[in-house]
């Protein structure tokens, strides 16, 4: 019997492609991993063919949720792990098909029993998430947020701020850009307020020597 290698543990536990990482269906806040890719990670470090999968029905049909039992064994390296998967495919007010919960109960538990082996850990735990989840923000950090920018009265000051913090966050960033603009606007037209305050005395001064050479003209 081969013994699983360091070398082939640390691919296992090697960080997936970021397009293996999608939204939860069910729970935005969170990511899912999609199959596929936990698929090809085993068969990359154990060889096709080489682990097995023993489906046991527990559940399923009459309410829209399938649940089952998989029994999944690498035989050549002495691995056997059990764990149970559901799916619901929907649910029964959505397009159920029997057949696909089936299979989506089973791909769950495998998906489940290879996070076990080290695969997706650092999703599972939060150290690596979708793009589409680190996009969302609460309300509540919203405004904490937008009363942060609406205290910055400079463009340096949106800089400092972006600097100490260095959001990711895409509506987060929105409103960076938003208040720079804001405060670049009212920059322009300050300055317009300003250039044309430099022109009065000017204008007044061509006012005053015209109204003397009309009074000389009479």
């Amino acid at each position: 019997m081969e013994k699983v290698t360091e070398p082939m543990k640390e691919a296992l536990k090697k960080s997936l492609d970021p397009k293996a990482i999608g939204k939860h269906p069910k729970h935005e806040n969170l990511s899912s991993i999609k199959p596929a890719f936990v698929f090809e990670r085993l068969n990359e470090v154990f060889g096709h063919g080489s682990w097995q999968t023993k489906v046991e029905r527990v559940d399923g049909g009459m309410d829209g949720m399938v649940v089952v039992k998989v029994l999944f064994t690498i035989p050549e390296y002495g691995i056997s792990h059990e764990c149970f998967g559901g799916n619901d495919n929907g649910g029964l007010e959505g397009d159920f098909d029997l057949g696909d919960a089936y299979k989506g109960a089973t791909t769950d538990a495998i998906t489940k029993i290879a996070s076990y082996l080290g695969i997706g850990l650092d999703v599972y735990k939060g150290e690596t998430v979708s793009r589409s989840v680190v996009s969302l923000v609460g309300k509540e950090e919203l405004l904490g947020w937008q009363e942060q920018l609406d205290g910055c009265e400079t463009l340096e000051a949106v800089d400092n701020l972006f600097r100490a913090n260095k959001p990711t966050k895409k509506q987060i960033l929105e409103l960076f850009k938003k208040r720079k603009n804001t405060l670049s606007q009212q920059q322009l037209e300050f300055n317009d307020t300003k250039a044309k305050e430099v022109k009065q005395p000017d204008d007044i001064v061509v006012a005053r020597m015209r109204s003397q050479q009309l009074k000389k003209a009479y």
